[in-house]
């Protein structure tokens, strides 16, 4: 698995899996709270961005090209971010 982070939530309050992937991403979110969610490529160009995701997030990867992606979280309780290997 691809680890990098900067982060106010652990690992056990945020899951995102398969990584690597090729097809569907899917992200676990504690109960109760709101996210902001930003995917960037290497060079910071947005791919994808949701508005007010909660609790469970899932997203196809199939549109989009094989690489290096950031994954950003953002709630008014803190930041989570975490790269993203698609293959």
């Amino acid at each position: 698995t691809c680890t990098s982070s900067i982060n106010n939530f652990s690992e056990t309050q945020i899951s995102i899996y398969p990584n690597p992937t090729s097809g569907k991403v899917n992200i676990d979110l504690p109960k109760g709270e709101y996210f902001h969610f930003t995917l960037t490529d290497i060079l910071g160009k947005v791919v994808l961005q949701e508005e007010n995701i909660a609790e469970k997030f899932i997203f196809d990867t199939k549109e989009i090209s094989k690489g290096t992606y950031l994954i950003r979280l953002e709630s008014v309780k803190g930041k989570y971010s975490r790269k993203l290997l698609i293959e």
